[in-house]
This record gives C-alpha cells, sequence and structure tokens, in this order.
C-alpha cells in the first residue's frame, strides 16, 4: 500500500468539540480559487506502481533536490516499472548511443543499421523497424555490483545516474544528441569490459581508440593515466583522478588516418563534463518566427576548451542556421549531423491557429440543425480520457453556435462544459471520481477515473489533459472572467503545470514533464520500461494539447502561456512531419513499407497501436481530434493523400475494415485534398460519428476547407491567430482579432486585412508570388543583416545599407547591389558564405 500521511491525537473529552471542527483539515483539500484539489489518496485509486501492481517510490539519491519527473527519455533510472528485472534501467536512447544500465555500470552501444522488430509484428499487424541497444562496452568499477541504479539530477534533456555499492561509486551523465557519456569514478578503479575483444587502433597518453562490432570508440581518461589488461577488460586508476569520458565515434571512419582525426577532434571536447541542458524559446510576434536555442553548460576537467559536441536529430538541422561538420550518425530519426559548439539554435516560422475556422462554405441551415442535435448531447462521467474526448466535443461546437448568431446555444454548450469542469475542479473529502490529487512524493497531479495507466505508469497527461484545457479554453473565449485564477482559471492552470511547467519557483512540479526540447516531440509513457525506450503513439493528441495550451493563453491574454504553445506546437509539428509521416522520405529505412508510424520509439518506429492493429487505429491516431490546430496535417497535401489511400486500399492481416473514424478520415483528407475529402463525404449524414467529433463540427471543417483550399504556410502574419489558404489562383488571408480594438494584419507576401474586435475576418485575393520562405529576423553578428531558415535553405536581406554582395568561400561574386534599390532577398544553398556591405554606393571588392 501507499503511503498515507498518518495523524495520531490524544484529546481529553473537554477538547471532543474542538477535534470534530478540526476534521475538514485532515481531508488536505487545498483550494485553487473557486477550484480545489485533493492531497489525501481517494479510497481505491492508484498512484506509480510496478508491473505487479506494488506501488513504487521514485528511485533517487539522497543529495538529489529537483522535483521528480516522469516521461522522459531516461525515466527508467528513476522509475523501476518491472520489479526483479533491469533493476539498473531500461534500455534508453539518448541517440546517437544506446544504454542500459547494468549491475556492474553502464552499457553503451551504437545500432547504425535497422532491423525488422519481431516477427509477430509483421504477420499480425503492418511491421516495426528498430535499431536496437546491444551492448559493446560497458564502464563501471572494479567488482562493482549494485542491484539498483538512481537518478541523481538531471535537466532539460540530460540526466545524472548513480551506482552505489559500499564504497564503491559511479555517477554517469547522458545528454540527448551528445555522442559523450561522462563518468565520475570514486572507490575503485575504472573499468571497462567490451562486448568482444575490441582493436585498439590507438594508445597514447592513456587515450584508446577502439573498434567493437564495426563500431569505434574514443576513450578519454585524466592526464598520464595507464590501461591494465588484455582481452576484453581494461582497467585503470586514472592516474589517481575521478574522471573519464568515453566518446561514440562518427560513421564512415574506413581507414586509420580517418579515425585518428575524429579521435583528435573528439579528444578536443572530451574534458568538457556536460553540467546541464535548457531550452529557450522566442515567439517574434512580428515576423510569426520561433527562435530556439538549446544551451548546454559544461565544466572543463582538463585544458580550457568548455564545447562539446552534438549530433543534431533531422527536424533540428533542418531549421539550423549555421553549418555542421561533415561527420553523421545514423538514428531512428534518420541521419543526425554532428557540431561543435554548447548552442543550438533553430528557425522556424508558427503557421497561425484559428479559434475556429470562418464562415465559409457552408449552408447556414445546415448547420444550424446539425448544431441543435448536438444541444441534447451529454458530457459523460468517464475517465479522464473518455470525458475529455467528450468535452472537447462540445469545446468545438461553442464558436460554431457564436458563428451562426445562435448565442443561447453557444451559452448552452459554454455551461455544459463549466459544469463538467468544475465538478472535476472541486475536491472533497471522500470522493472518489472526478477529483485531482496531488501526489508529493512523485510530484503529479493525477485525475480520477484515470484510464490507460495514467495512474499507476503515468501514461498520457497531455493526452487527457489537453482535452480538459480545450474545453476551458472555449470557455475562456465567451466567459473570461470564469478563467480567471481567483475562479476557475487556477485548476486549470495546474493542469497545464503537469505537463508543462516552466516555473522554476514552482517546485511542484517538474519542467516540461511530457516535452522533449531535444527530440522536438512529447513522450507518452512514464516510466519508460519499454524494452525499446519511450515512446508516443498519438502525436496528434500532443498537438492537441499545445493547442488547447495555445487558445487559453490567447483568450486568457496571457502571453507566456501562449508563446509557450507556440513554440511546443511548432517544434512538435516539425517533429511530426519527419519522425511520424517521414514527410521528406529520409527517415524510415527502406525495410519499412508503411507511409507512417502509429508508435515512434526510442528504437525506432511500428505500424500498429496499443489498443489494436486496424489500419485506421494506426492513421486515425495520428489525426485526431480534428481542429483548428490541425493545419499541419496539410503541409504535405500528397503525402497526406498517400496515407488515407494506403489506409484504405492496403489492409493487413487481422485488420479492422473501414467505417470507424471514416469521418476523421474525411475531415483529415479535407487539409490535402477539399474536393476528395467532400466527395467521399457525401450526404454527411450515413455515417457514425467518432465519439470525440460531431457532424456539426465535420460538417463546418469540410466545407469550410472545400472553399478556402490548402493550407499556405509559407506566408506569415504579424498576429499568432491566423491561417492562409490557396485555392488555384485565389489565396484567402483569415485573421483573428482577441484585442479590444480593431488591428490591421499584414502578412509576409504583402496582403493586409482589417479585423474587428473579438471577431474573425476573411479576405480573399489573388494567389501571388511568395518570395522568401516567410519573414526574416535579424543575424546574429550584423544588426543590418535579417536572415530566415526553412526546409529550402537560408534566405538573406539587407536593410540600412546601399552597397551588399554575396561571395561563395572561394571569393566568387554570386549576387550584389551596389545602390540604394534591392532587387529583393535572395535563396542560397546551405553553407557558407562571405557578405560584405557598405553605407555608400559603390562595387564591393571580394572580401580579403
Amino acid at each position: 500500500m501507499p503511503f498515507r500521511p498518518c495523524h495520531s491525537y490524544a484529546f481529553f473529552p473537554t477538547c471532543l468539540a474542538l477535534a470534530l471542527t478540526a476534521l475538514p483539515s485532515l481531508s488536505q483539500i487545498v483550494p485553487v480559487g473557486k477550484g480545489s484539489y485533493t492531497t489525501t489518496l481517494p479510497a481505491g485509486r492508484k498512484t506509480p506502481a510496478d508491473s505487479l501492481n506494488v506501488p513504487v517510490d521514485p528511485q533517487v539519491t539522497a543529495d538529489f533536490k529537483q522535483p521528480v519527473t516522469t516521461n522522459e527519455w531516461w525515466s527508467s533510472f528513476l522509475y523501476k516499472r518491472v520489479p526483479n528485472q533491469h533493476g539498473n534501467s531500461g534500455k534508453s536512447y539518448p541517440h546517437p548511443l544506446t544504454i542500459r544500465g547494468a549491475p556492474t555500470g553502464l552499457e553503451m552501444g551504437y545500432a547504425s543499421i535497422a532491423t525488422r522488430g519481431m516477427d509477430w509484428e509483421w504477420e499480425f499487424a503492418g511491421g516495426t523497424y528498430e535499431y536496437p541497444h546491444i551492448p559493446d562496452l560497458t564502464v563501471g568499477i572494479e567488482g562493482l555490483n549494485v542491484p539498483i541504479s538512481k537518478t541523481a539530477g538531471y535537466s532539460d534533456w540530460a540526466v545524472t545516474a548513480d551506482w552505489t555499492d559500499g564504497a564503491k561509486n559511479l555517477r554517469a551523465t547522458l545528454a540527448h544528441g551528445n555522442p559523450y557519456a561522462f563518468f565520475k569514478i570514486t572507490g575503485g578503479a575504472a573499468k571497462i569490459a567490451f562486448a568482444s575483444a575490441p582493436t585498439v587502433w590507438s594508445e597514447e597518453g592513456g587515450i584508446l581508440g577502439v573498434t567493437v562490432a564495426g563500431h569505434n570508440y574514443g576513450i578519454f581518461p585524466p592526464a598520464g593515466s595507464a590501461w591494465t589488461g588484455t582481452g576484453n577488460a581494461r582497467s585503470s586508476t586514472l592516474n589517481g583522478k575521478d574522471y573519464l569520458s568515453v566518446g561514440l565515434l562518427p560513421d564512415n571512419l574506413s581507414t586509420d588516418e580517418a579515425r585518428k582525426e575524429a579521435l583528435a577532434l573528439f579528444r578536443a571536447h572530451a574534458y568538457a563534463f556536460v553540467t546541464k541542458t535548457r531550452a529557450a524559446w522566442a515567439y517574434d510576434e512580428k515576423t510569426a518566427l520561433v527562435t530556439t536555442t538549446l544551451t548546454t553548460e559544461t565544466e572543463a576537467k582538463e585544458g580550457t576548451e568548455t564545447r562539446t559536441m552534438q549530433a543534431l536529430y533531422r527536424h533540428q538541422w533542418l531549421n539550423y542556421p549555421f553549418t555542421t561538420s561533415r561527420y553523421t550518425y545514423a538514428s531512428p530519426r534518420g541521419t543526425m549531423k554532428l557540431m561543435e559548439g554548447n548552442v543550438i539554435t533553430t528557425l522556424i516560422h508558427f503557421t497561425g491557429i484559428l479559434p475556429a475556422f470562418p464562415d465559409k462554405g457552408y449552408d447556414r441551415a445546415t448547420l444550424q440543425n446539425h448544431l441543435n442535435a448536438e444541444n441534447g448531447y451529454t458530457i459523460g462521467d468517464g475517465d479522464t480520457y473518455g470525458v475529455g474526448k467528450s468535452m472537447g466535443r462540445v469545446a468545438m461546437l461553442a464558436p460554431l453556435a457564436d458563428q451562426v448568431g445562435n448565442t443561447a446555444l453557444r451559452t448552452a454548450f459554454v455551461d455544459k462544459l463549466k459544469a463538467k469542469l468544475e465538478s472535476w475542479f472541486t475536491a472533497q473529502a471522500g470522493k472518489t471520481d472526478k477529483i485531482f490529487y496531488y501526489d508529493k512524493k512523485w510530484n503529479i497531479l493525477f485525475g480520477y477515473p484515470a484510464s490507460f495507466h495514467s495512474d499507476d505508469e503515468v501514461n498520457d497527461h497531455h493526452f487527457h489533459y489537453g482535452y480538459f484545457i480545450m474545453a476551458a479554453a472555449a470557455i475562456a473565449q465567451f466567459d473570461p472572467v470564469w478563467a480567471q485564477a481567483q475562479n476557475w482559471g487556477g485548476m486549470v492552470e495546474m493542469l497545464i503545470k503537469d505537463v508543462a511547467n516552466t516555473d522554476d519557483a514552482d517546485t511542484r512540479f517538474p519542467r516540461l514533464r511530457n516535452f522533449d526540447p531535444y527530440a522536438g516531440h512529447s513522450w507518452a509513457h512514464g516510466s519508460e520500461y519499454y524494452g525499446r525506450g519511450n515512446n508516443q503513439e498519438s502525436s496528434s493528441e500532443a498537438m492537441n494539447f499545445h493547442t488547447g495550451l495555445y487558445l487559453w493563453g490567447l483568450h486568457t491574454n496571457n502571453k507566456a502561456m501562449r508563446d509557450l504553445a507556440i513554440y511546443l506546437y511548432t517544434t512538435e509539428s516539425a517533429a511530426v512531419q519527419q519522425y511520424w509521416f517521414d514527410a521528406d522520405k529520409a527517415v524510415f529505412p527502406a525495410l519499412y513499407p508503411n507511409p507512417c508510424v502509429g508508435q515512434v520509439l526510442g528504437a525506432g518506429g511500428a505500424y500498429w497501436t496499443f489498443f489494436g492493429a486496424s489500419a485506421n487505429f494506426i492513421h486515425g491516431i495520428n489525426f485526431l481530434p480534428l481542429t483548428t490546430g490541425s493545419t499541419y496535417l496539410g503541409w504535405y497535401p500528397e503525402n497526406i493523400k498517400k496515407n488515407i489511400d494506403y489506409m484504405y486500399n492496403n489492409p493487413y492481416k487481422y485488420q479492422g475494415k473501414t467505417g470507424t473514424w471514416d469521418d476523421v478520415m474525411w475531415g483529415t483528407l479535407a487539409f490535402a485534398d477539399p474536393a476528395a475529402a467532400l466527395n467521399r463525404f457525401g450526404g454527411f449524414n450515413a455515417y457514425a460519428a467518432f465519439d470525440g467529433e460531431s457532424k456539426a463540427h465535420i460538417y463546418h471543417m469540410v466545407m469550410n476547407l472545400s472553399a478556402l483550399g490548402t493550407v499556405q504556410r509559407r506566408v506569415q502574419a504579424d498576429v499568432p491567430s491566423y491561417a492562409v489558404f490557396d485555392k488555384g489562383a485565389v489565396r484567402t488571408y483569415v485573421a483573428y482579432n482577441p484585442d479590444d480594438a480593431a488591428r490591421t494584419v499584414k502578412f509576409s507576401d504583402g496582403g493586409t486585412l482589417t479585423v474587428q474586435p473579438h471577431t474573425t475576418a476573411t479576405l480573399a485575393g489573388s494567389a501571388g508570388p511568395i518570395g522568401i520562405n516567410g519573414r526574416i529576423a535579424p543575424a546574429r553578428s550584423r544588426p543590418d543583416l535579417v536572415m530566415a531558415s526553412g526546409y529550402e535553405g537560408i534566405r538573406l536581406a539587407v536593410r540600412g545599407r546601399e552597397a551588399f554582395a554575396i561571395f561563395s568561400p572561394e571569393g566568387k561574386r554570386l549576387w550584389e547591389t551596389a545602390s540604394g534599390t534591392l532587387p529583393g532577398p535572395q535563396a542560397f544553398a546551405r553553407g557558407i558564405y562571405w557578405v560584405q556591405t557598405q553605407a555608400g554606393a559603390g562595387t564591393l571588392p571580394a572580401p580579403q
């Protein structure tokens, strides 16, 4: 049984009345505005447990001083889900490394070739691709044998794991994307056990260059160290010091010269030990540009070099405005590119989110009839996921009723949402349903009844709570007083902080529990004990959380939350395109024939789901729920059409037939091919609506997109709530104004649109040339230069200078203007260029 607070009182009879009046405090109900939660576990409810249903404690060291976190790539170091197995950790995938905690230390490996996963996954489902963890070497201490390792500390994408065995202590720090593992070793000699006899091709000053199973590593002890031992093991006293790093060298080192050159590079950075990782973001409303800065802090153990090296995932280097090295790694997310330095900056444009699609394309009487039919819909009393989807359905309807001018119906929908949320946001002693419980030991806010192991495994909180937040945002749009913190908004923000806390002063919750800033997407599994690292199935429900958070921030005028949501949305959408849908056909290995994955795994991807292998489940779980935040599904129209056709025409054995979630498929297809979606949708009546969807909403969305066309993501606006659509030669601009005064919205292709307060406006015009790939932002080193980055490359322009020229690294003049009028921003391929400017007119010489 979990530990519960125990109180013992000894009262005389004369104090009985006082004792009775004090009883309510024992229930530990914590008020938050008009709402409340409990810190007493409701009867019969679960908290984190192992696979035998035995409650467990977080495994942290005595000097661990942070909020406990879950849902990380490394969580199995902290959360021991499987008893009597892998007490140190599960198989984890920081990439390019693969790791696992063993009793004798840290296993390290590298999977450079994809495998087919397990046979049953291909026989009964659509198959799996996997880059599995197979250890090449284990770093430990002579005689170390620790049954359970613990977590000593963590930061945004790094962890320090601890093995303590009497006088021996091993600590290993690992960071997502970092090819090194950094060790602190006390109480004995360092030991490296190789999985097979290594080939030692370099040994100089104690630094080893070795090849194991075809993978090259550099081993970097303190200066003056020596190694003893032969065969499959080496030991060192580390010259009396306590530090050691091991680096995975990059691919394609086929000669001794190439290996030694890479080893020298890795040696230069091997003693810059990672101490902290931190993500920061900024949204520039004028340019719609999201700048993400990932910073790694280090400590130089030897010398003065403090820069580490990091391997960038595909979604990062596609949007990285600087060059990387020539070195690469293989990974389940495609090629990773190595760079030297502690700061990774990416630039991605936010494509906007509207509260509702505009008043276009539909028959008003038909929509009104569908809305009237929804008036009788009752939000159920199920678990957090079921009731969440039910509220999400109603949340989509309130703006539509407002759009057709039916304020009474809009109020009815909003009132339904209020009643349901307020019942969940009110805790009472003895209450076990529709209640939130805060667990101080695990720093988690649990909702009961739970589902999909959101309680005993901490799964899917962003999926479940995203629907709650979406419902709250719909209320806030029409009743901002309800959303104030002193009313019900405080409880909404408790749910937000459980998933995506960014307030370091609020130690009730960890920072960004579900979102991995380096991976670029969220993780759904709480403990990460999965055998293939962590996983996330429903990328679209993660996007639903970000959309709900955005709308909440928009309607409560909380720009910090709005901008957090924009960062999460923009980053995860870039990752989803690459890792769930392989938009550029550069991620999935050749052995995997499917156009998407149902799940992204730490080790790879799978064409199945936890709840079934039917094709409509696999595709649909990465489409639903359809909202105004789903426009990213239209960024690659041909890819979405391929997914829909594949689902309908390529069934696998034992998969269900279509008929379930068809409206989700039609709605998704509308983002890519509105005419085809309209044709499939037919009369909008002869189908069963998905349980989180309604005929009113799907009708409104498909008809709108049929009128508007496909989303145009390369045109931005200087407000966050906007969208741009192209249909043939017609471009339609849409914007929503949440402010109390009218606003003129400017679009990056020259379009303008005046929007009245608290309304949505549209303007149709000619779909002219877009020019550069989006808006521009100041370059780092020159205030007169402006720069933007995107899938096609880097764009440069200039302001405030009369003469401007760009040269290749060899000094070849590529483009110039000699006086006043610039011909406009120009596009260049990725690379390094010379840029020369001067205040006066004239021809610039080549740079010296």
